[in-house]
């Protein structure tokens, strides 16, 4: 302490001395930094830190002092925090534990908000101790002292708080995801100004972390993560922290408005599929589903079934049959043949298109009991098998009546699937296995 504020202290305890014997108090008005702010003695010693005890317990006994408000709209208390002297704060909320929740007349501040901004990490322990409640307080615009610890960079202040707040829950919870008059929570403004240390502490609290509202959105819509994108780009630290905000479940609002809209969807099919006069619709929507299920896997069906049968008619077309066995070349008209590499290769194209004729012809015939008309489609999908049977004989006719043997008991499954029950849609299939 500087010898002028020895000097000041002991002036303001003699003058305290001298009012006292006269039977009452003045407040102290001959110093120049009273005349200046509009301090009383009390706020004098409490911005000078005069931390002897018994001054502080002597000014005290005026109550009304210590509630005072200077021309900056603070307290004693206020400025004792703002100074960083915890002796003095500590007498101050002994005598009248209110001062914690005195607000300044212009901004609303409370000392804990003060302490708060000036990072003093020893004098926040005491006013939270000493009233719970103010952490709840908000400034005039509406900023928590979390809020305030992240605005000023004070670390060490905001670990307290989120530790504090991790061991009472009933605090916790609202004031971790507590906005301000923007509609920005300590993450909107932890991520703005890039504080890696202060998300880490807050995202990694064990007790914490699981409610706070990574995506929450200020009042234009962004959640953290978007403002995280539209930051300038510097390194190392937007990375650490978009990870950081993505291993939280972080997302950007676009992407929150997709997944409301399937949310809400499925939640609303839910809801219908448990009203009984809903149940006719969902059956409704069932069969359409399912019928436009079946529709794309005929296409691909007729389409792999057009394309191996027109590859087994070209082996009939462009094969020449010599002593030494198949030759295969060029159509004039372009059309891909295999060059003779032995009869093996036949074979085993032969094997791989058949199977895939054999497999694309019996689904389409499986698929074809949901048309009208039904058995004429399946009396010309059966035409078509036989032509490339004939084809293959041709060709091979030793491989021909070994796919023939192959393919019938697909075929005949596939055409009495639906007497099999291998089609049935399942009764409990409330929408579309919703429910499952």
């Amino acid at each position: 302490m500087s010898y002028l504020h020895i000097s000041t202290c002991s002036k303001t305890l003699e003058r305290h001395q001298l009012s006292e014997s006269t039977g009452y108090f003045e407040p102290l008005r001959n110093l120049d930094v009273s005349e200046a702010s509009g301090n009383n003695s009390l706020h004098v010693a409490a911005q000078l830190g005069c931390h002897d005890a018994a001054s502080i317990e002597a000014l005290s006994k005026q109550p009304g002092l210590a509630e005072e408000l200077n021309l900056d709209g603070l307290t004693p208390l206020h400025l004792a925090c703002q100074e960083g002297h915890p002796e003095i704060v500590d007498n101050l909320i002994k005598s009248n534990k209110n001062l914690c929740n005195l607000k300044a007349k212009n901004n609303g501040l409370i000392p804990l908000h003060v302490a708060a901004m000036k990072g003093k990490v020893e004098i926040v322990k005491l006013l939270v101790d000493a009233c719970p409640e103010s952490v709840k307080e908000a400034t005039a615009v509406g900023e928590t002292c979390l809020h305030l610890a992240v605005m000023y960079n004070k670390v060490k202040v905001f670990q307290y708080l989120v530790k504090w707040l991790g061991e009472r829950i009933d605090y916790g919870g609202d004031l971790i995801n507590r906005k301000d008059r923007g509609g920005k929570t300590v993450l909107h403004l932890a991520t703005s100004r890039k504080q890696l240390q202060t998300l880490k502490v807050l995202l990694d609290n064990q007790s914490l972390n699981k409610i706070v509202e990574v995506n929450a959105k200020n009042s234009g819509g962004f959640t953290p993560l978007d403002i995280l994108d539209v930051l300038p780009y510097s390194g190392k630290i937007e990375m650490e922290i978009d990870k950081i905000l993505r291993r939280a479940g972080a997302m950007r609002a676009r992407d929150m408005t997709d997944q409301s809209i399937n949310i809400k969807v499925d939640h609303e099919c839910r809801r219908k599929s448990q009203n009984p006069s809903n149940i006719s619709t969902i059956k409704s929507l069932i069969k359409l589903r399912r019928e436009a299920f079946n529709g794309i896997l005929l296409i691909t069906a007729t389409l792999l079934t057009t394309i191996t049968y027109h590859a087994g008619f070209s082996i009939r077309a462009t094969v020449a049959n010599s002593k030494e066995g198949y030759t295969y070349r060029y159509n004039p008209n372009g059309t891909l043949q295999l060059k003779k590499q032995g009869s093996s290769l036949t074979r085993l194209f032969i094997l791989f298109n058949s199977s895939g004729f054999i497999s694309s012809v019996a689904l389409v015939i499986f698929l074809l009991h949901e048309f009208p008309m039904k058995p004429w489609p399946q009396i010309s999908v059966s035409a078509l098998f036989g032509a490339y049977m004939c084809s293959i004989m041709a060709v091979s006719p030793n491989e021909a009546f070994a796919l023939l043997l192959l393919a019938t008991p697909f075929l005949l499954l596939a055409a009495g699937g639906k007497l099999l029950g291998l089609g049935r849609q399942r009764p409990d299939a409330g929408c579309e296995d919703g429910d499952a």
